[in-house]
């Protein structure tokens, strides 16, 4: 029989359901055990607020107790809390449980953080999609084509999930733009659109057939916001 290990790791909450009278299971993304499903008696932490707290592994099974918060929430306002929400199932869907990597957890926090500041919130969200998706050995290639040619500034390319750009010349996209993408310099115009479309495909792809339902939560929020007053 194995024997029992405890961890004090810092974490944050992505989901929570209720279990039994009063204990809950708990999806945590935490710093040294990466995305880890355990249970938790009695209270459970608030969502987008960093925490510490011990948890205990056995024979695959994880137990938390203990938890005390390490910083303010993280995000406030409702608009900002909705895209997390999106970054959550990000996590939720396509990390793998138990792949431990210190990088993307501060990665996570520091997505969040954008969110709430409100300061390139679009460059943020597209850099963190890039950063989970290479976690898994997925990223969005965008310094070379499907022939294994560097893409050129001058030339135009299409895109297909799960196997990259195909140079073409009615190509949607510009050599141009996937080499901003590349520098994470989003002066040029459309390339935050080609990250935001090439890697929204290669994440539905991955998730197929069950889409993110948070980004429909997203859109028809924002639908009902631009409808006029009746």
């Amino acid at each position: 029989m194995a024997s029992a290990r405890s961890v004090r790791t810092e974490a944050v909450l992505i989901h929570a359901w209720p279990y039994r009278e009063t204990d809950f299971l708990v999806e945590l993304m935490t710093e040294k055990l990466g995305r880890i499903r355990c249970q938790l008696r009695n209270n459970r932490p608030e969502a987008f607020r960093p925490f510490e707290i011990k948890i205990t592994q056995s024979n695959g099974y994880g137990t938390a107790a203990d938890f005390r918060y390490t910083q303010a929430l993280l995000i406030r306002h409702n608009q900002a809390r909705l895209i997390g929400l999106y970054v959550n199932e990000l996590i939720y869907r396509l990390v793998p449980s138990a792949m431990a990597d210190e990088s993307l957890y501060g990665s996570y926090l520091a997505t969040l953080t954008h969110l709430e500041l409100g300061i390139r919130v679009q460059a943020a969200l597209r850099f963190f999609e890039q950063r989970v998706l290479q976690q898994i050995g997925h990223a969005v290639d965008y310094r070379t084509d499907l022939d294994s040619q560097a893409v050129v500034a001058e030339r135009r390319y299409n895109f297909a999930a799960n196997r990259g750009f195909i140079a073409q010349l009615d190509g949607r996209y510009s050599g141009a733009q996937l080499l901003s993408v590349v520098r994470a310099d989003y002066a040029i115009a459309g390339a935050l659109t080609v990250a935001r479309e090439c890697q929204q495909q290669q994440i539905e792809t991955i998730l197929e057939p069950q889409p993110l339902f948070s980004r429909k939560w997203s859109i028809a929020t924002q639908a009902a916001q631009r409808e006029p007053s009746k």
